[in-house]
């Protein structure tokens, strides 16, 4: 019997509390009023943006391709296109075209240049920042925008 009173005092207060809450807040002010609300938080979160850089192949073996492909896509040329030091190295390279850091840029690119270029030359390539949705980026091989930052050959 106690513990049926104590239950029917805790649910009465619990209701006078949150009348409290809508008095104060007033009923039409927002529409997700303590503690009763939806869940709408991810609706009004926009998706993250990531930026990362790419090397695009223009030409392998001296013959144009048709269209540019990713370096980390070139499985049909006989590089060493799945290699996790590529891609650091990429990431690295793009990092380095800051102004004032043009040596280091062309020390990464010939490191880059003579570890998986080299067997595949002559080889013209360009370097690119690409901006992607990170959850379409998941689902597709697509970029909000890429942004040529410049053009090498390897001979």
């Amino acid at each position: 019997m106690r513990r049926t009173i104590l239950h029917l005092v805790l649910v009465f207060l619990m209701v006078v509390g949150y009348s409290g809450v809508l008095l104060a807040h007033g009923l039409n002010s927002d529409p997700e009023l303590f503690p009763v609300f939806r869940w709408s938080l991810f609706s009004k979160v926009p998706n993250q943006v990531e930026t990362n850089y790419g090397i695009r192949l223009l030409e392998v073996h001296g013959e144009p391709l048709a269209w540019g492909v990713y370096f980390e896509q070139s499985g049909g040329f006989g590089l060493n296109y799945s290699s996790p030091d590529a891609s650091v190295l990429t990431q690295a390279i793009g990092a380095a075209t800051t102004p004032g850091r043009e040596k280091i840029l062309a020390d990464r690119l010939a490191l880059f240049e003579d570890r998986f270029l080299a067997d595949a030359a002559p080889v013209r390539y360009e370097l690119v920042r690409r901006k992607y949705d990170v959850i379409d980026r998941y689902f597709c091989d697509c970029y909000i925008s890429e942004e040529v930052l410049g053009e090498f050959r390897v001979e």
